[in-house]
């Protein structure tokens, strides 16, 4: 079986590769690549047809940050890029579609907004598809991680929004049984446990020997605030800052986040 991950040398990607190993894998990107990989922009229609061609499934793993001012406009990339994809499938191809947990359609975020329209598209389409919405992932490469990692970084906003961080490589897992098993529609993922926003930072940064000195959440959205204005952070950033769980996730034994933060 051949398999086009799209976004597959990213931080997801990696994963998602070592646990399709069985598969024909192939990777498609905006750099160079060796053999069994295609350069190229998902805002290119002419780039994605000539990838995904002859490839029995379509792994779409790519997704702009949420917190971090994208190069490229989300839109093009997750509303267009999946246009293309749509457009250049065949009626035996399946597609699997990496979402996000909270993606909305009418979200004033325009992340979760773009991520909504996308499923949209892929609902509306005659496409074989599965739909995976992952909450916030975390890994030792997690990007809110490295963000607080910084020994000077020690001011954290204590945000009491909730969220369900899920194990990198729990997602790349799930993805390889849903695609073996031949599952479609939408699933959600979250881990086990449901942690505030805080908690989860201040814990982190306790394994890593760093102090951590609670910063009130009001002072926190008003850095958060300054940072959109001056373009360091995407529009509309605050409102990611509200609880985004689940209570119907995908039926897996999820990585405990505490169990793996005392082995790493």
């Amino acid at each position: 079986m051949k398999v086009l991950l799209i976004g597959g040398r990213g931080y997801l990607g990696r994963s998602v590769s070592k646990n399709l190993s069985k598969y024909k894998i192939y990777t498609f990107d905006r750099s160079k690549g060796p053999k069994n990989h295609f350069q190229g922009s998902i805002t290119s229609f002419n780039d994605v047809k000539k990838a995904i061609e002859g490839m029995d499934v379509i792994i779409n793993l790519v997704g702009l940050s949420p917190i971090k001012k994208p190069e490229n406009s989300y839109s093009k990339v997750h509303v267009l890029g999946v246009r293309n994809i749509l457009f250049g499938l065949t009626p035996k191809q399946r597609l699997i579609h990496i979402s996000a947990l909270g993606a909305d359609s009418s979200s004033k975020n325009e992340y979760l907004r773009t991520k909504g329209k996308a499923e949209l598209l892929i609902e509306g389409s005659k496409a074989k598809y599965a739909i995976i919405r992952p909450s916030i992932l975390f890994s030792k490469e997690s990007e809110v991680f490295t963000m607080f990692s910084k020994p000077l970084l020690f001011l954290v906003p204590n945000f009491k929004f909730k969220f369900q961080p899920v194990y990198v490589d729990d997602v790349a897992q799930i993805i390889a049984e849903i695609l073996s098993k031949k599952k479609t529609g939408i699933f959600q993922l979250g881990g086990n446990k449901k942690i505030s926003f805080y908690t989860w930072i201040k814990s982190y940064r306790a394994k890593k020997g760093l102090v951590t000195i609670m910063l009130p959440s009001t002072l926190g959205k008003i850095g958060i605030k300054l940072a959109e204005i001056i373009g360091i952070f995407p529009k509309n950033t605050l409102t990611l800052l509200q609880n985004n769980t689940s209570d119907s996730t995908y039926k897996f034994d999820y990585t405990d986040y505490f169990d793996w933060l005392k082995k790493h």
